[in-house]
């Protein structure tokens, strides 16, 4: 059975939600493991769960069956040292594997942000990135 879209953009908010008594379980894939924590602290501060990877394979263990994990969505970086994660966004969308899926990378290009959405993503948010 392929899985349903349950959630609407913008997708924070109809989670975020507490009079809807959502239990929202989220994946956080970045390399970057300061951000993976700020988010997974943020996120946790607000009734929400949340798991964390830094990288693709890890990422796709958890979410393609015989996966025991069950998310509600899952906040992608594009840039990963194990590959990409527009190849992670598309792996799951052709698997019909239907969880919101937010981009959030330092890949700010037009270009990047119509791949990421032609590829299946929900929204696509650019990240602060203080290296440059």
């Amino acid at each position: 059975m392929k899985n349903e879209r349950r959630f609407s953009i913008p997708v924070f908010i109809y989670i975020f939600d507490k009079e809807m008594f959502i239990v929202a379980k989220v994946l956080i894939v970045d390399d970057d493991v300061s951000l993976c924590r700020l988010l997974k602290y943020f996120l946790e501060g607000n009734s929400l769960s949340a798991d964390c990877v830094h990288n693709a394979k890890n990422a796709l263990s958890l979410l393609l069956p015989p996966a025991t994990h069950s998310y509600d969505m899952l906040v992608l970086d594009v840039l990963m040292p194990d590959g990409n994660g527009l190849e992670v966004l598309k792996t799951i969308r052709a698997a019909s594997f239907a969880i919101p899926v937010i981009m959030l990378t330092s890949c700010d290009e037009t270009s990047d942000k119509i791949a990421a959405f032609k590829a299946g993503a929900d929204d696509y948010l650019c990240n602060l990135n203080f290296q440059k």
